[in-house]
């Protein structure tokens, strides 16, 4: 594809995605990358299915819109319901790993996709039309899907779980809401096929690849801390990376087509998620040594509203530390608080309402 083609595509939609007023950084000194032109003469299969999505869509099914975008919303915010659930409430480590998965398999994933920097579907072709109120939240780089990335490690995890704990049923049940996601994004227009083939393969390699470490891990505990080390310090090389690399400079009408410092801030909670998972699980091992209990009236309490603060921490935490700290640090600041919030402050309040209702000590005990 040539890069007139690209501007004049992006000119059709950049004004409704971006909205009137809008401005962008001095990124002037930012080396240009050439944009990736297509094989001519090449094969547009991808553009094709989703051109007979979107003819499926507007022809017979439209009112599959509003349940597709749910679909969606739901896997990128309060699926975490299902690993903090399993953390506080079924099996620490079953937890443990759901949130490991998801930590690795999001920043990886970011730093990929900062990487590509591949162009949304319809700045390729712009007989796509997204769907709904899908394209004002997808204004990015495209490939892979994080939507297919969260459901894929989320869900795929547990998946995995409920397979070892012999719920089959529920095991399948999961692995369908996976796909589901991943088909959400091309049914609404906004990914291609490989988008979320690639997204959701990340996720179930890393669901199979993170089980193994922490089995290596438990049958070697002197070797836990060493991965805990290792993990949190490749997130930082990744932050270090998408914080120092050229990115694409097109603009349209003056305006960027992507906004790269825009990227870099989700790229940035995405990758800051993972080091704060291997903080908390460090956390948990040294001091707070959490294991679930059978629930009784103080724990029940504090379990129901551990999830009332969780539906408020994914629904308006992220919006309040990005007033108050800004875009950048806000974003990194809302991914520690979370993931903080799900595997170490409710665990610490669960263990010591337990110790209260038993009449033993409320320290935290330390790790031998």
């Amino acid at each position: 594809m040539s890069e007139r083609r690209v501007l004049k595509n992006a000119a059709l939609f950049f004004g409704y995605v971006q909205g009137p007023g809008y401005t962008t950084p001095n990124l002037t000194q930012m080396p240009k990358w050439p944009i990736i032109k297509e094989k001519k003469g090449g094969w547009k299969m991808d553009i094709e299915y989703l051109l007979f999505l979107q003819r499926i869509r507007e022809t017979y099914v439209p009112f599959l819109i509003p349940f597709m975008e749910a679909v969606s919303y739901f896997a990128i915010s309060y699926i975490l319901f299902i690993p903090a659930y399993i953390y506080w409430v079924k099996d620490k480590e079953a937890g443990r790993y759901i949130l490991t998965v998801w930590g690795v398999t999001n920043a990886m994933n970011a730093a990929l996709k900062l990487t590509v920097c591949c162009y949304r579907p319809w700045i390729r072709d712009p007989r796509v039309m997204p769907a709904g109120d899908a394209i004002t939240t997808a204004t990015g780089y495209s490939f892979p899907s994080g939507h297919s990335v969260w459901s894929s490690s989320l869900y795929g995890s547990t998946a995995y779980y409920c397979h070892k704990k012999r719920m089959k049923v529920l095991s399948v049940i999961l692995v369908c809401a996976a796909l589901l996601t991943g088909f959400s994004r091309n049914f609404l227009g906004v990914h291609t096929p490989q988008d979320v083939i690639v997204g959701m393969s990340e996720g179930f390699i890393m669901t199979f690849l993170i089980a193994k470490a922490y089995r290596y891990t438990d049958e070697h505990p002197e070797t836990m801390d060493k991965f805990l080390l290792g993990g949190a310090l490749l997130a930082v090389a990744g932050m270090v990376y998408i914080m120092v690399k050229p990115y694409p400079m097109t603009y349209v009408n003056g305006a960027l087509l992507v906004d790269p410092v825009k990227m870099r801030y989700d790229g940035l909670q995405d990758i800051s998620a993972l080091i704060m998972v291997m903080g908390a699980v460090y956390v948990d091992k040294k001091w707070i040594q959490y294991q679930p209990v059978a629930m009784k009236g103080p724990q029940i309490v504090v379990l129901i509203a551990g999830g009332a603060g969780l539906y408020w921490v994914i629904t308006y935490l992220r919006g309040i530390c990005i007033e108050y700290a800004g875009p950048e640090p806000g974003r990194v600041l809302f991914s520690f608080l979370m993931v903080f919030y799900i595997m170490v402050l409710v665990p610490f309040v669960l263990k010591m309402s337990a110790s209260k209702a038993e009449g033993a000590p409320q320290e935290v005990g330390a790790a031998e």
